[in-house]
């Protein structure tokens, strides 16, 4: 007898919330449906979260049991639905990245996608790693993080083909006002600028994962202290300078992260002219991958929407990197130049 799965019965788009957000359970976790191909076996349970009339919080019910194969028309109808995720178990996690990374590599070595379709689909497996990084005590271990630099090293193998144009980071980053994207965004385009400058792979990896990883101090933070349109009060705009602080106590632990990246993530908001925090370093003593950061930490933050503004044209931001620079000498003036060479090369 053919079992029936919860996506074979009728549902409505209003009964479905359709993204993942704040609201989220700390049992469940994301999983984008593009990371689905039909006729393959889950080896994981996948749940959709589902909002009924009579039950005004979010449930989360299974729709694809462990080792069933998911069928086409269970991915057509989430496609007509507007689902973009459903969710596992954090008991899973391993077993889900574990699926992930086979994902990538039958990806990569794919002779159907051209590398640009290659680097969305990276693209989506770290955005997917970054979020639940961010979201999740339970990421934070050691092997985790050895993970992340698994997939980075498959970016890494991406943008140094002979074919690849550099200039593919800005078609495949996505803009929302979530933390893991901004994160994502830089790395990414960090990566591309550190290959342009010339860095061997392992030490371009490195910087990848310091990018990656820059602004998990910020997860201390309320959402609402994130999300505010309006100025902040002094003991607001005190929480947010504790960041880089709190990013390195985070991450020193991690024996998979060395020097260069750590400081990076401490360092990322010192200024040159020592205006900056938490240490308001001048630049001799700002760590040079930091100063790196700090350029395009910006220039990403300037080019993305956020909650109190719309966001600024690639010239815009440049103009207003060069004005920084000439009024205080915030930025290393190499590295700055460089930069703006480098965006106008792609």
């Amino acid at each position: 007898m053919l079992r029936r799965n919860f996506l074979d019965y009728p549902l409505e788009a209003s009964e479905i919330i359709l993204s993942a957000g704040t609201e989220d359970s700390d049992h469940y976790m994301p999983f984008v449906v593009s990371h689905l191909k039909h006729g393959d076996k889950i080896p994981f349970n996948l749940y959709i979260k589902v909002k009924t009339k009579n039950s005004p919080d979010p449930q989360y019910l299974l729709c694809c049991s462990r080792n069933q194969i998911f069928h086409r028309r269970w991915y057509r109808k989430l496609k007509h639905l507007g689902v973009s995720s459903l969710y596992f178990t954090s008991a899973d996690l391993d077993c889900v990245t574990d699926f992930l990374e086979e994902q990538l590599d039958a990806s990569i070595h794919s002779e159907k996608m051209d590398n640009l379709q290659k680097g969305i689909f990276t693209y989506e497996i770290i955005q997917t790693w970054t979020r639940n990084f961010f979201t999740s005590d339970k990421m934070h271990a050691t092997p985790q993080v050895k993970r992340s630099l698994k997939f980075i090293d498959r970016f890494m193998h991406i943008i140094r083909q002979e074919n690849t144009h550099l200039g593919f980071v800005f078609d495949i980053r996505q803009h929302d006002n979530t933390l893991y994207n901004h994160c994502l965004n830089v790395s990414m385009l960090g990566m591309a600028f550190v290959t342009y400058l010339g860095w061997p792979q392992e030490k371009a990896r490195d910087f990848g994962l310091g990018a990656l990883l820059h602004d998990i101090g910020m997860t201390k933070n309320s959402c609402e202290l994130l999300q505010k349109t309006g100025p902040l009060s002094w003991e607001e705009r005190e929480q947010i300078e504790r960041h880089p602080s709190r990013g390195f106590a985070l991450l020193k632990n991690f024996t998979c992260i060395w020097r260069d990246p750590l400081l990076m993530v401490l360092h990322h908001h010192e200024n040159g002219d020592g205006s900056g925090y938490p240490q308001e370093l001048k630049l001799p003593m700002i760590h040079p991958w930091a100063r790196i950061l700090r350029i395009v930490d910006s220039y990403e933050a300037m080019t993305s929407a956020r909650p109190w503004r719309q966001p600024w044209s690639p010239q815009e931001a440049l103009r207003i990197l060069r004005s920084d620079w000439e009024v205080s000498q915030i930025y290393d003036p190499i590295y700055l130049k460089a930069f703006i060479k480098f965006l106008s090369q792609i």
